[in-house]
């Protein structure tokens, strides 16, 4: 497992510069083997140097522990001191998530990628996200609300995991002139502490936008009675529904084509899993954007982005097509 990590960054690295990196093992700590539960410790330090000059340009010191085959499992841990959040960014690790940072990073472990070796090997609820990662969106988000800023140090510590399709929230604060104390949180655990040491761009922090929504349903009952004590008759309005739609679209393609229960809940999954990373992308695209309401911009280039080719530019253009007349018929 990943338990952490410190960068120092001394000399620019640019992209398009040649560079090497030197990988040296440190330490190897042994703990708990007296106790029944083994852990082995390795340190790990990393240089990145200029390949023309040999100037170092970042450090990098890597914290690793190897646990027993059972996984010697723990509570979560509360975390404490940390500040009141100035900023926060929240979004959702989806599977495709950790799929990609995976293939980025050269990184097959079944934890990151299989739902049931994390399960039954591992003994974890779901898919876990890659500590490197959460420590990259710590950075990402320090350095959106501080733009034009240079990090000098991260210093960072994993202290509980975060599970895959589980919303994470970034948060951070300002502790003094040139430190920064990010953090994510889950709903129910704090992970993990890290503080990043850089010269902020301005003392003024930005609120986070949040805009909630709430959806009341009303029902109007009709009690009135004939004078002859005979109940009038109610007029039901059936509204329709996901299920129904599917089956009219399939009735008016296929009409002598039916569909099962079992394949309709396929359906709704893999329709309801398209929609929430569309969502997901979009959403994200409008923060960076620091827009407060998603644009059809973002959904048209989040659409791009999840679907095929040929299917996004489809589904593009029949979305297009159903706004243009949906709009052209409220006039």
């Amino acid at each position: 497992m990943w338990a952490g990590g410190r960068m120092e960054w001394k000399r620019p690295l640019s992209v398009g510069d040649k560079a090497t990196a030197r990988a040296t093992i440190d330490a190897v700590t042994k703990k708990g083997f007296e106790k029944g539960t083994p852990m082995v410790f390795v340190s790990q330090k990393v240089q990145y140097r200029k390949r023309d000059s040999g100037e170092v340009c970042i450090e990098e010191d890597r914290a690793h522990v190897y646990l027993a085959v059972s996984g010697n499992k723990r509570g979560a841990r509360e975390v404490h001191g940390l500040p009141d959040p100035e900023f926060s960014f929240e979004y959702l690790p989806s599977p495709t998530t950790l799929f990609r940072f995976s293939a980025l990073t050269f990184n097959g472990h079944y934890i990151h990628l299989d739902k049931e070796y994390a399960q039954n090997s591992e003994g974890y609820p779901e898919r876990l996200v890659h500590g490197p990662l959460t420590a990259l969106m710590l950075l990402d988000v320090t350095a959106l609300q501080h733009p034009g800023s240079a990090f000098k140090s991260f210093e960072y510590r994993a202290v509980n995991p975060i599970v895959v399709n589980r919303p994470v929230k970034i948060c951070g604060a300002q502790t003094d002139k040139e430190t920064v104390v990010v953090w994510a949180e889950e709903t129910e655990t704090k992970v993990p502490a890290s503080s990043a040491s850089k010269a902020p761009a301005s003392t003024a922090q930005k609120a986070p936008v949040k805009t909630e929504a709430k959806a009341k349903k009303t029902a109007a009952k009709s009690t009135a009675a004939g004078a002859d004590g005979e109940k009038k008759k109610r007029k039901k309005v059936r509204k329709e529904t996901w299920s129904s739609y599917v089956y009219k679209v399939l009735k008016q393609v296929h009409p002598d084509t039916g569909i099962s229960n079992k394949a309709m809940a396929i359906l709704n999954s893999f329709v309801n899993d398209i929609f929430e990373r569309i969502a997901t992308e979009a959403s994200k695209l409008s923060t960076y954007s620091k827009k407060s309401t998603i644009s059809s911009r973002e959904i048209q280039t989040a659409v791009r982005l999840i679907l095929p080719g040929e299917l996004a530019k489809h589904a593009i253009s029949e979305g297009t097509k159903s706004v243009t007349k949906f709009s052209s018929s409220q006039k």
